[in-house]
């Protein structure tokens, strides 16, 4: 919680509508279902799938979570070139 105090903090003029799980945190079973309760707040796990579009023969690939922040910094070079 304490990421979600800074963010708070930081950005007091938008509101927290939901948590993005990304990472091997992603992976872990049960996690997305117990910080939905505990922070009464929406979770949604988010692979790189949700942000690129796949071949069909690395469908199972993009679906893994944990690539995701690979991903970001590899969009996120691209956009800055």
């Amino acid at each position: 919680t304490l990421c979600l105090d800074y963010a708070v903090r930081q950005y007091p003029q938008m509101a927290c509508q939901k948590l993005l799980l990304v990472g091997q945190g992603a992976a872990v079973p049960g996690l997305a279902g117990h910080l939905d309760v505990a922070l009464s707040l929406p979770v949604q796990t988010a692979g790189w799938a949700d942000r690129v579009t796949c071949a069909p023969w690395l469908t199972e690939q993009c679906a893994d979570a944990s690539l995701t922040a690979a991903l970001g910094m590899a969009l996120y070079d691209r956009e800055a070139a």
